[in-house]
């Protein structure tokens, strides 16, 4: 486009400008025509140029094709048995590229041909320059002079042309290199075929050797069969020696058939023995049996409801054995009536329990729980480290019945202890109970937080008033204390905030520190208002667990080492057990509606909070 601008501007003048009407109306036609000869010359020069471009093109393709047979060769060298499916598609290929080479042929004699045509019209273009300076006299030099322009304009365009037909030769010189790079493939892969006929060759080889050690294989065949028939001869040889040796054995049978009725007659003997042995084993688990019955009514005994001090029923040994932290001394007075019981069988009793609380531990917790109690009990004997304590979890039922779940020793402030006694019971089936009881413990609520257990938590009064009043002066404990139990049993929660309110103005600025431990845990020791009034009672505390032992001594007030027992988990399991079974159940029953509990979740889940209300 830019050349016909060109032209156009050099060749006519514009238009409505005086040159133009200068002109006479044959000369303007004339001169039209010719600008319009030189449009369609500038026209097909461009259209040559896009023609060599393309051709351009199609030479770069070639060179891609070229690299696309050189990676066809490395794979035909990795994959010999397709070398004649290869060696066609290259044959195809060079077909290809010849018919290739042949249409780039024509194409540069259409090329030329146009050359020629525009030659032919560049002369014709000059006749008509000439016809026009002869009639344009008046403006002859100015024609003359923008015609040589013209002239060099095309002179560089010629010199164009010949550099690109000279880049076209180039390029066809690289495809004749093409040709001959794959005559060389073509060499290479006569060359992999003769090495395939020296590999055959030397197969046919390695046969041959073969043959020869088929050959030596035979001579040691023939060999054997010489040992063989020497090996007969000696079997028979053998056969003869094993005669005698049949005959020595028969022999030393019928010694041994006169043992075996000896054997026999003592055989008799052993079963008569164990005959015996299995009556006094029988006659052990009677007398078993009797000292179970004897000692469940002796437990039983101890933990039923009666009035004055329960010191008085206390056999003194087993208090006795209190004071000096002897537990095994306790339990001989304890389980004896009159007398105690002796040492052996307070020992096998002790073991038999051990047996029975370490398969109890495993047991399955099929029955719903609602309630949970757990505590950790310092006792007065039977645990060696001052820190130690027997942690118990007692369960209550929907039918309101209680029952132990858990007795281990450990301490109670370790998250880690806590959190393997609630794994156990999880593992056993145990739900998550709406409701847990305990003293506050911290590694409690720890344990029950990464379980992901989320149930309503209690905080124990017993214990809380305990703390509390032991931070307050003694003359103002016995104040302190009333106000604290009448905040426990306050008839609503408004209530108790009422008196809790009053309790912690009254400890004013000295004992600031006694109110802030009420009103830190007030949330969680108000937790039993949403739930049934008939069942506050029990769920304000852990009276549950602490009543049974408290009520024979076994409760000590401050941490305290004594001589340990290796029984004692055991025997404090079985007390407790007796202790639930003579309790009262919880008031109202019928409250405590069906599935107020849910299974225990996986470690971490988020729990799913009990939405069930009971009025």
């Amino acid at each position: 486009m830019k050349y016909m601008i060109l032209i156009y501007q050099g060749t006519t003048p514009l238009p409505g400008t005086p040159e133009w009407d200068a002109l006479s109306q044959e000369e303007q036609g004339r001169s039209a025509r010719q600008d319009e000869e030189l449009r369609q010359r500038a026209t097909k020069i461009e259209r040559l140029e896009s023609e060599v471009a393309a051709k351009s093109r199609v030479a770069a393709s070639a060179g891609e094709r070229c690299s696309d047979l050189e990676q066809q060769l490395r794979r035909q060298e990795e994959r010999v048995q397709e070398r004649d499916q290869q060696r066609d598609e290259l044959e195809q290929q060079l077909r290809r590229l010849n018919e290739r080479e042949q249409e780039r042929s024509q194409r540069c004699d259409e090329l030329e041909q146009q050359l020629r045509r525009q030659e032919e019209r560049e002369q014709e273009g000059y006749r008509r320059e000439q016809e026009l300076q002869r009639a344009l006299s008046a403006r002859a030099a100015d024609l003359e002079e923008r015609v040589l322009g013209l002239d060099e304009d095309l002179r560089r365009r010629a010199a164009t042309i010949e550099r690109l037909q000279g880049e076209t030769t180039a390029k066809d010189k690289a495809i004749d290199g093409l040709g001959e790079r794959c005559a060389q493939l073509e060499q290479q892969i006569a060359r992999q075929a003769e090495q395939e006929q020296e590999r055959e060759a030397s197969e046919r080889s390695a046969a041959s050797e073969r043959l020869l050690r088929t050959r030596e294989l035979e001579s040691a065949l023939a060999t054997r069969d010489q040992d063989m028939r020497r090996l007969s001869s000696e079997h028979a040889q053998l056969s003869d020696r094993f005669k005698v040796q049949a005959e020595q054995l028969e022999q030393r049978f019928r010694e041994l058939r006169e043992r075996d009725a000896q054997i026999h007659v003592v055989h008799a003997r052993a079963e008569a023995v164990d005959a015996s042995a299995e009556r006094g084993r029988e006659e052990l688990r009677g007398s078993e049996a009797v000292l179970d019955e004897l000692v469940e009514n002796r437990i039983t005994t101890l933990f039923k409801r009666r009035t004055g001090s329960s010191s008085e029923a206390l056999p003194e040994l087993y208090l006795d054995g209190l004071e000096q932290g002897d537990f095994d001394l306790a339990l001989q007075g304890l389980l004896g009536d009159p007398e105690p019981l002796a040492t052996p069988s307070v020992a096998r009793l002790g073991a038999r329990w051990k047996r029975e609380h370490e398969a109890w531990r495993t047991s399955r917790l099929d029955r719903e729980v609602v309630y949970l109690w757990a505590d950790g009990v310092r006792l007065r004997a039977g645990l060696e480290n001052e820190g130690t304590a027997l942690l118990v979890v007692v369960a209550s039922h929907v039918d309101g019945s209680r029952s132990v779940v858990a007795v281990e020793s450990g301490d109670p402030k370790s998250k880690e202890v806590w959190l393997g006694v609630l794994r156990n019971l999880v593992q056993r089936g145990m739900n998550v109970p709406r409701l847990v009881v305990a003293a506050g413990s911290s590694g409690l609520w720890s344990g029950i937080d990464e379980l992901g257990w989320d149930c309503a938590r209690q905080t124990c009064w017993s214990h809380k008033i305990a703390d509390v009043l032991a931070a307050l002066p003694k003359k103002r404990q016995s104040q302190a204390g009333k106000m604290l139990l009448a905040a426990s049993s306050a008839v609503t929660r408004v209530a108790a905030k009422k008196l809790r309110d009053r309790f912690v103005k009254r400890c004013g600025v000295r004992c600031a520190g006694a109110g802030e431990q009420v009103t830190a845990d007030w949330k969680q020791m108000t937790s039993f208002y949403a739930f049934p009034e008939d069942h506050w009672p029990q769920l304000r505390t852990t009276g549950v667990i602490e009543s049974p032992l408290a009520a024979i001594h076994l409760c000590a007030s401050e941490p305290k080492a004594s001589k340990p027992s290796p029984h004692v988990e055991a025997v404090l399991w079985k007390l407790l057990c007796a202790a639930t079974k003579t309790a009262r159940k919880l008031s109202g029953p019928k409250l405590l509606l069906p599935g107020a509990g849910r299974r225990g979740r996986r470690e971490g889940g988020p729990g799913e909070r009990s939405r069930s209300r009971v009025a």
